[in-house]
């Protein structure tokens, strides 16, 4: 469901390219793990063709433990072991974005990077627009080398936005909140 959100989003901003705010470039990449794709929402679905747990390998506060939710799963052999964080990382230096918004499901908020970055400041205009909640770490468990906290420790304002469903793409939601995110780094005043 967070492909398809994506893919809305994209179709969305192409039919009105108006909401792009005059300023504002948006990127849209709808999925960051081309061979988990076809196991969807499942444990095999979050690994790569080598096994590992694409959103355990990046470099703040990796581990070579690691979980998705009571289950171990392989880090990689190190932060960056693998070609897909690697060349989104890379992407994401290269670029410099104010904001990257990485999509899961469905654990219903808004989970900031927390690497020592600036990421506190974009949860309330998120939560606020989205209407997921927001302000609280994550804590059903423990989590380790996510790509969020790198981009908040590179100086890059991130977030986890767990989405409610693990079925529905949330669109409307989650428009608002790129519309919301656009307007507070004008700083416009929302509408």
């Amino acid at each position: 469901n967070t492909v398809t959100l994506v893919e809305a989003l994209i179709d969305h901003f192409r039919a009105t390219p108006e909401d792009v705010l005059a300023g504002i470039r948006l990127l849209l990449i709808p999925a960051a793990n081309p061979d988990g794709l076809p196991h969807g929402r499942t444990a095999q679905g979050r690994m790569n063709a080598n096994g590992v747990d694409l959103n355990r390998n990046w470099g703040c506060g990796w581990s070579p433990e690691a979980v998705w939710r009571r289950t171990p799963v392989s880090p990689g052999t190190n932060a960056f072991s693998e070609p897909e964080t690697l060349a989104l990382a890379s992407f994401l230096r290269e670029l410099r974005p104010a904001i990257a918004l990485f999509y899961h499901s469905a654990a219903a908020g808004i989970y900031i990077g927390d690497c020592g970055g600036p990421s506190e400041s974009i949860a309330e205009v998120l939560g606020e627009a989205t209407g997921y909640p927001h302000g609280r770490a994550f804590s059903a468990y423990p989590v380790s080398g996510t790509a969020a906290s790198w981009a908040d420790g590179q100086g890059i304002a991130s977030a986890d936005v767990e989405l409610q469903s693990s079925t529905a793409n949330e669109f409307e939601r989650n428009l608002r909140g790129v519309m919301a995110l656009q307007a507070w780094l004008l700083e416009l005043p929302a509408t």
